[in-house]
């Protein structure tokens, strides 16, 4: 009778037995799935790492080629500027010897002929000369049909130059439509 009881108790556990492995199996696939994952993210972690890395020292490399363009480009523009000054301080000057040139001109005609520059009245007729008008004691410019020069002029003057000059471009065009 002493071996029926034992055959029970060896059966029992190895039911159990059983069971507890197939908790330890299951337990060790999880942990294994999660090893895997924590792996693969960890490696998925350090691609993506350096290709930010990669991308940061690419922007900083074209940042400084930016830089040093920038750079080359404010010295381009402080030379431009200063030919620009010494242009206009040029240009300022020349007006100014025109317009003496003019002056001296001027001065000297009035003073060689100043009976020419004065109004007379004809005596003899009873009429006035009608030749020597307020405008005809100024010395007469040319008509400035080709220069379309705007330095040194009044606001008014250049206006008027630039009609002219727009005047002079368009008309050849207009001729050379209606042939």
């Amino acid at each position: 009778m002493t071996t029926r009881s034992e055959e029970p108790e060896v059966v029992v556990e190895e039911k159990a037995v059983k069971s507890r492995l197939s908790i330890v199996v299951i337990l060790s696939i999880l942990l294994g799935i999660l090893l895997t994952i924590f792996a693969a993210g960890v490696s998925f972690h350090f691609q993506q790492r350096r290709a930010m890395e990669a991308e940061v020292t690419a922007a900083k490399v074209e940042l400084q080629e930016k830089a040093k363009a920038l750079d080359e480009m404010k010295a381009q523009f402080e030379v431009l500027s200063k030919q620009v000054y010494a242009l206009r301080e040029y240009s300022i000057a020349r007006s100014h010897k025109a317009v003496d040139a003019d002056k001296t001109k001027a001065t000297a005609g009035a003073s060689a002929d100043p009976a020419a520059n004065s109004p007379q009245p004809s005596v003899a007729s009873g009429k006035c000369d009608t030749s020597a008008t307020p405008d005809s004691r100024k010395p007469k410019k040319k008509p400035d049909s080709e220069n379309c020069e705007l330095v040194g002029k009044t606001p008014e003057e250049q206006a008027a130059t630039l009609k002219r000059c727009v005047g002079l471009m368009d008309s050849p065009r207009d001729k050379a439509r209606s042939r």
